[in-house]
Parts: structure tokens; sequence; C-alpha cells
């Protein structure tokens, strides 16, 4: 009997989906025009949550903002952060976001779609 139990939950743990992670971190990174995204795409699943990690020189701010449809600049989706602390934003439905860095329009931009 208790081999049935250990064969049965060895094939439900190797059947079952893999869970996707709750948080997706990505950098913020010194660029040679200014601080820039690590990756200028990526693709998450709603109710996951973005950690933007700078790894720019402490004082350097950040606030990360959605692009409206016509480009200019929509609501905020961080607070106003510096290295070493992060910014973070759950993104809970679905579709393409367009990111920019009020700070660093012209060097960060990012898109992410989230499925």
């Amino acid at each position: 009997m208790n081999k049935q139990i250990l064969v049965a939950l060895f094939v439900i743990g190797f059947s079952a989906p893999a869970l996707t992670a709750a948080v997706r971190s990505t950098d913020i990174n010194k660029g040679p025009q200014g601080p820039v995204f690590a990756e200028p795409t990526l693709t998450i699943t709603s109710g996951q949550t973005v950690e933007w990690i700078p790894k720019t020189d402490p004082g350097v701010p950040h606030q990360l903002f959605r692009l409206k449809p016509d480009g200019t600049r929509g609501e905020a989706v961080t607070e106003e952060f510096t290295a070493p602390n992060k910014g973070t934003h759950a993104f809970t439905a679905a579709g393409v976001e367009k990111i920019q860095c009020r700070f660093h329009p012209r060097t960060m931009n990012q898109t992410i779609t989230v499925q």
C-alpha cells in the first residue's frame, strides 16, 4: 500500500505543469547613453510581478510609467526608486504594455507582453 502511494505521488509530481514564478526579476544596467533595461522585451503571465533591479550607481533615480497608445506618458507603475532598492509592479491584465522611465525616456523603454 505504501508503495502505491509513493508511486502515485511520484507520477503526480512529474505530470503537474510547472508553476510560473510569481516574481520575474530583470535588471536595469548602465549603458553608454544612460541606464537601459537589460531586457527590452519581457513575456510574463497575468498576475505575475515584475521586479526591476537597478545595477546603476546609487542615487540614479528611476520611476516607470505605462505609455498610452499615442506614446504619451500614462499612469505610474512604480514609485521613484534608486539602487539598491527595486521597483515592482503586478500585471493583472493580458495585453502588451509599453513601459518607460520618467528620468531616462530616451534609453529606458520596455515592452511587456502579459499572457
